[in-house]
């Protein structure tokens, strides 16, 4: 997380509320590799720690905080910033002090996840995701949820949220299948269904929410693996995209004398034999 916060403060010029659960543990994620730091980065950390309860790396300051404070600190609570949370079950949560619930093992309610845990205390309208989402993971131990983020925090946010942006990163593991996505708070609408009778009795019953989506927020729905994304659609509509994509292609690197794309046989000008990949190689990612 310390790597996607200095970079979104240092290079894009965000302005970041960081938050740490332990500020001590220099960003480490297990309490195995926290007892492995080494003598001189918690002599380090211990010297960039204040008073006040923050730690200063690289002209970013991160602060000690838990779920809670999304709720409990009025700064961050009335700010309507994004929430951004990148792998935040991937190890499990401890929950504050004096947080349980009833002692009683038949009413003990199961922790909630870190992650559930911060879309409870959320009161903003926007949340990034870093990390597998449902139907994305490669492992069949962790299937389907995958191992970024619990069953509880996704099914929450599919619940409440929206996706409007779905993007691969760049650098990813081989066997794994991180993305990055953008999720807004979803708006209710009632619909309600008269009953058969013509009578108003019940009529709660019949009153039944649901998401209002505007139409610049829908993402596509139409998706399919080249093997079958001729199914899609007619042959002509195929042709008249490719040809689009194609110019759009052309656009980008022009003829300029100096290797760039010269025919439609996806020869280079300099006379090489390089190959233009075919559309039936790639594979769209929503």
């Amino acid at each position: 997380l310390n790597d996607w916060t200095k970079w979104m403060n240092g290079e894009g010029g965000v302005d970041v509320v960081a938050l740490d659960m332990s500020l001590d543990a220099g960003g480490k994620i297990s309490p195995d590799s926290r007892k492995q730091s080494s003598n001189k980065k918690a002599k380090q950390n211990k010297a960039n720690n204040n008073d006040n309860g923050s730690a200063k790396t690289g002209g970013l300051v991160i602060r000690l905080g838990n779920p809670e404070t999304l709720s409990k600190d009025e700064e961050i609570r009335d700010s309507d910033r994004a929430l951004f949370l990148c792998y935040p079950d991937e190890e499990e949560y401890q929950q504050p002090e004096g947080s349980d619930g009833d002692d009683d093992e038949e009413d003990v309610v199961p922790p909630m996840s870190m992650g559930a845990a911060c879309l409870e205390h959320f009161t903003g309208n926007t949340v990034i995701h870093v990390g597998e989402l449902f139907g994305d993971t490669l492992s069949l131990e962790q299937a389907p949820f995958g191992r970024s983020s619990s069953n509880e925090f996704q099914q929450r946010l599919a619940g409440e949220y929206h996706c409007i942006l779905k993007m691969r990163l760049a650098n990813n593991w081989l066997h794994v299948k991180d993305t990055l996505s953008v999720w807004k708070r979803s708006e209710t609408c009632c619909m309600a269904f008269q009953n058969d009778d013509g009578s108003e009795e019940d009529e709660e019953e019949d009153e039944i929410y649901y998401k209002y989506i505007p139409p610049q927020d829908v993402l596509p729905v139409d998706l399919a693996a080249p093997c079958v994304a001729h199914l899609l659609g007619k042959s002509e509509g195929v042709a008249r995209k490719r040809g689009i994509d194609e110019k759009k292609s052309d656009s980008l690197f022009p003829d300029t004398g100096k290797g760039g794309v010269d025919d439609e046989r996806g020869k280079s000008s300099d006379g090489g034999k390089k190959k233009r990949k075919k559309d039936s190689d790639i594979l769209p990612i929503a």
